[in-house]
């Protein structure tokens, strides 16, 4: 939830976040990516829900493994794989 006054997206002082896809395998699960800038310090995550939409896991990549990587999509085949 942003707090009264923040841009969407804008979580805390120097935290912005920015959802950049959402996709649904063929099982049900749904997959989210994500990219965050904290201070300066940019990064991007990917989470799993299972269908239920409980969280099954999350994958994150910081800037010291990929720099100046970004989040840009994200997608499914019939056979489950996410890209």
């Amino acid at each position: 939830m942003n707090s009264p006054g923040r841009s969407p997206g804008t979580t805390a002082a120097g935290k912005e976040n920015e959802l950049n896809g959402i996709v649904r395998d063929p099982s049900g699960a749904v997959y989210v990516i994500a990219n965050a800038n904290w201070n300066g310090s940019g990064m991007f995550a990917l989470k799993k829900f299972n269908s239920s939409g409980n969280p099954e896991w999350t994958k994150s990549y910081a800037p010291g493994e990929y720099f100046g990587v970004k989040a840009e999509r994200i997608a499914s085949d019939a056979s489950g794989n996410v890209y």
